[in-house]
């Protein structure tokens, strides 16, 4: 592994903490682990680890390394400081390797023996310092006969904590027979003191960012929380403008103003909002996970609308105002309640759905909780910040010698005209949503969705290399602001849309083409067009697709999974695809019509061709395969069997 320090440095400190600990009183918690290369020999565990290449031993680094730990004998212990008394505790994350090897051969000593966790826990109670660096390498490795080209010591501060840290190199080549792959880390040492400067860094990083950051949550992470704190700013300077509004409307500074009359305001805005909440819960409750980066940025709108009819409610009851409505204002701050409730269930909705994506990184696990905690803490702070911006605001008293601290922020204050306050307010929103659209644009989501799968899918079949895309490529190129039933073509243009959990008998009205069964017989789904897609054939049996703009649904049948519903999805777009290049060849006074059944088929038949593959580069690509979310909720119908009547020709179909 890397280090940001030089070896010389490297092997100077390492002497130097050879001299301290000779100087210590150790306990005999740990003994010599790192055989002389004399030794190697003696001391052979069956199997026995490879010498390294001689082109290897040869190059001037490793040279280096091994002209300075021959005939040294080094310790593999963590040493931490308390005030001015040092302690001494053992180093073996990897126990378990050790109890493979003979005690006797290792010459390890196994009195209370811990592991690193266990030590790094015995020096936070001890010393309450700030943790920055956790390792899962073993030094327990030490006790290994390996040769000493496959070792390097890295030695690691935490503030005050030093510790001597073997990490084995080139662990490819080794291929270690008894253990499996440990964590790979890169070892970042800081030899600085700990300044107050840093220790500040630390306390704000402790507070506002979660536990393990950076492991312990995804790439986007950063980027999104810096956008969104930016964004919650500029809305919380907004909210003070609508605030203000708000107060005036109910009657604040008017002297005909009765506090029943804004109970009673209050009252009917509250009820529209619940009633919103209840409505807008059953409606888009399924739709918030799949679609989570469209409905993120959908919340902010409708805050932001919410702002708009609070701050423009004083104007609807004024007597300069043209249209004289009674209960205008009334009716502005009831739309304001609604769009309110309704950001709430949309934005609580897919925010629990990008935390969950923050919280479960590719290499780590992350805490949910967490995560949610330090976000709930990060939006307090912004918010404060918002309102309490240049707190304090001295002026002079004519009347007083002395100066007055007036209470006020630096914003609401200078803005009391109307047309100021709509300024400000339209800057404060459109800044507001074009950060907000940075934000959700930059979330690389690892689940597939309607339009992520279409878009993965056909960069995966325009790729020469044959490979599915990252989630990170795809979402240079998701449109937050897409149908997200929609195909588009490579230059971004509709070339059709697909319904997916239709009714059967939605899509067939009267004409029931039962080769469609014997097409799908293999698969857990029915993919067919829309009425009004279709024309039939005069004086011949068949149906044929009319050229235009395509519809499509997807059925499914009982026992269907997620990856039913992804090649359901790939089937659809291919389809659409195919109709559209063929549309493209013809002229504009030909109508090339399309016989039904046969583009069905065709497609099927290359969507089954490419699926497999394609589901497994996903998996490689780091998409998260296992979760799949291309149908919101549960499909209207599921197909569980088909039987054919053939006294009366037709078809009864049973759901459930």
């Amino acid at each position: 592994q890397s280090s940001s320090i030089p070896l010389k440095q490297l092997i100077e400190l390492l002497k130097n903490i050879k001299s301290l600990t000779s100087q210590l009183s150790i306990p005999q918690l740990v003994v010599d682990m790192t055989p002389h290369p004399a030794e190697l020999q003696e001391r052979v565990i069956s199997p026995p680890l490879p010498s390294p290449s001689q082109h290897l031993v040869n190059k001037p680094i490793y040279q280096v390394t091994l002209t300075a730990l021959q005939d040294k004998i080094f310790f593999s212990i963590v040493v931490w400081q308390k005030n001015k008394a040092w302690v001494v505790v053992t180093d073996h994350s990897a126990s378990s390797l050790n109890d493979s090897i003979p005690k006797v051969k290792a010459k390890v000593c196994y009195d209370n023996m811990r592991t690193f966790d266990q030590a790094l826990n015995d020096g936070k109670v001890k010393d309450l310092g700030e943790v920055t660096w956790k390792s899962d390498a073993a030094s327990a490795f030490l006790s290994l006969p390996a040769h000493l080209l496959w070792q390097i010591w890295q030695l690691v501060k935490v503030d005050g904590i030093w510790y001597i840290v073997q990490l084995l190199i080139l662990w490819d080549v080794i291929r270690c027979p008894w253990q499996e792959k440990k964590q790979e880390i890169s070892v970042q040492a800081d030899l600085s003191n700990n300044t107050g400067h840093q220790r500040a860094v630390d306390f704000l990083a402790k507070v506002f960012l979660p536990s393990g950051y950076p492991s312990s949550v995804t790439p986007d992470y950063l980027r999104y929380q810096i956008l969104n704190a930016l964004q919650a700013f500029c809305n919380s300077l907004a909210s003070l403008l609508s605030s203000r509004a708000v107060l005036e409307g109910f009657g604040v500074g008017d002297p005909s103003a009765t506090a029943t009359d804004a109970l009673l305001l209050t009252v009917v805005q509250d009820v529209f909002g619940r009633f919103t909440t209840i409505f807008g819960a059953y409606a888009l409750g399924s739709s918030l996970v799949p679609e989570a980066k469209s409905y993120r940025f959908l919340a902010d709108a409708l805050n932001d609308t919410a702002v708009i009819f609070d701050t423009l409610s004083p104007v609807f009851s004024s007597p300069s105002f043209p249209l004289r409505i009674p209960g205008l204002r009334i009716g502005a701050l009831c739309i304001s309640a609604s769009c309110r409730a309704l950001c709430g269930i949309v934005g609580g909705g897919s925010k629990a759905a990008i935390t969950l994506h923050f919280a479960t990184p590719l290499l780590g696990v992350g805490d949910v909780g967490d995560l949610n905690a330090k976000d709930s803490s990060k939006e307090t702070v912004l918010a404060l910040l918002g309102m309490l911006v240049n707190f304090f605001v001295l002026y002079e008293d004519g009347n007083s010698t002395h100066p007055v601290i007036q209470l006020g922020t630096l914003l609401v204050p200078h803005i009391s005209g109307p047309w100021p306050t709509y300024s400000a307010l339209f800057l404060l929103v459109i800044l507001h949503l074009l950060i907000n659209y940075l934000a959700v644009c930059g979330l690389e989501l690892r689940t597939l969705n309607r339009q992520r799968a279409g878009k993965a899918w056909n960069l995966y079949r325009l790729s020469t290399e044959s490979k599915a895309p990252s989630p990170a490529e795809v979402s240079r190129i998701d449109n937050v602001l897409s149908r997200p039933d929609v195909f588009h073509d490579d230059l971004g243009r509709i070339i059709g849309r697909c319904t997916i959990g239709s009714y059967f008998s939605d899509i067939f009205h009267e004409h029931f083409p039962c080769r469609l069964l014997e097409i799908f017989a293999q698969e857990r789904y029915l993919l067919w067009y829309d009425h009004r897609c279709l024309s039939l054939r005069p004086g011949r049996e068949g149906q044929d697709v009319r050229s235009g703009s395509l519809h499509l649904h997807i059925v499914f049948k009982e026992g269907y999974s997620g990856a039913d519903q992804l090649k359901a999805w790939c089937h659809a777009a291919d389809l659409c695809r195919t109709l559209a290049l063929s549309a493209r060849k013809t002229t504009k006074t030909e109508d090339k019509l399309h016989d039904a059944l046969d583009l069905i088929d065709t497609t099927l038949k290359l969507s089954c061709r490419d699926f497999p593959k394609f589901f497994k580069f996903l998996r490689d690509a780091g998409w998260n395969v296992d979760d799949i979310a291309i149908m919101a909720g549960s499909p209207k119908a599921i197909l569980t069997g088909v039987e054919t009547r053939d006294e009366i020709g037709r078809e009864n179909k049973k759901f459930r």
